[in-house]
C-alpha cells in the first residue's frame, strides 16, 4: 500500500514538471496572465501535496523500521 502511495507522490511530480513547462511558456505572453496565475496556483497544490503524501510514506516505512531497531537493541546485536 505504501508503495503505491509512494508511486503516487512521484507522479504528481511529474504533473508538477508538466505545469513547470507551462508556466514557462505562459510567463512572457501578456494576455495570458490569468491563466499563468491560475497554472502557478495549481502547480504548487500538486507540488506540497505531492511533498506530504511522501513525507507521510516515508513516516509510514519509518516505523516497521524503528521497531525491528529496538527489537534488536533488545537482543544486543
Amino acid at each position: 500500500m505504501m508503495a503505491l502511495f509512494s508511486m503516487t507522490a512521484a507522479f504528481l511530480e511529474l504533473v508538477d514538471l508538466g505545469f513547470d513547462q507551462i508556466v514557462d511558456r505562459l510567463s512572457g505572453v501578456q494576455a495570458f496572465l490569468p491563466w499563468y496565475q491560475s497554472v502557478c496556483i495549481l502547480e504548487s497544490i500538486f507540488g506540497i501535496t505531492a511533498i506530504m503524501m511522501l513525507a507521510y510514506s516515508l513516516d509510514r516505512m519509518l516505523v516497521p523500521l524503528r521497531s525491528i531497531a529496538i527489537e534488536y537493541k533488545a537482543i544486543s546485536l
